[in-house]
């Protein structure tokens, strides 16, 4: 009769717990979006919170050339959001705006091109041939373009060429983890 006792206390303490724990599957919508740090290599990188930094911009190896920042990762803009208006607080989970205090441009990059938008927060935005710049959260790394041809809830995402116009080429085809991109948003439009 000694266990009844220890598995009543038992199932007392497993309810109390259940109680306390909080719903983690809650609508991605509205909760405020949890963004992960950014990391130190890119600068001016908004995905933690507001850093803003000398951005350095300059063209990627290979042809087509299209616009990368200092370490190579590829710059995104999305079509029809010249204001940045569009891309949303969940949508910057994704597509973290290329916050700045200034930018530097290597060669190949009209610096006449190079601009910057305030945004609601209060920060500048990077901008090129009057497109705001973003990265792509699921690109692994510098020269991956899998944001490139995404179409999610908020548009169409190009990458940059040097004159500042979309890119209409098909970028690293040969890289299996580029044919299918992964989407930015888990809703994607038809």
């Amino acid at each position: 009769m000694r266990r009844f006792p220890l598995v009543l206390v038992a199932t007392g303490m497993m309810l109390i717990g259940a109680c306390q724990r909080q719903d983690t599957t809650a609508d991605p919508e509205s909760a405020p979006a949890t963004r992960p740090a950014p990391k130190a290599d890119t600068p001016g990188g908004t995905a933690g919170g507001s850093t803003t930094e000398q951005a350095s911009l300059r063209l990627s190896q290979g042809s087509p050339s299209y616009l990368v920042d200092s370490s190579g990762a590829s710059l995104y803009f999305l079509e029809g959001n010249q204001d940045g208006a569009r891309c949303d607080a969940t949508c910057e989970y994704a597509w973290p705006p290329v916050a700045t205090s200034s930018a530097s441009v290597e060669t190949g990059v009209e610096q006449s091109l190079v601009g910057q938008i305030e945004r609601k927060d209060g920060q500048n935005q990077l901008t090129y041939g009057g497109q705001p710049l973003y990265r792509y959260a699921g690109d692994a790394g510098a020269g991956r373009t899998s944001g490139h041809g995404v179409e999610d809830r908020w548009g169409k995402w190009r990458l940059l060429s040097p004159s500042g116009e979309a890119l209409q080429h098909a970028v690293n085809a040969d890289n299996p983890s580029e044919r299918s991109p992964p989407s930015a948003d888990s809703t994607r439009e038809p």
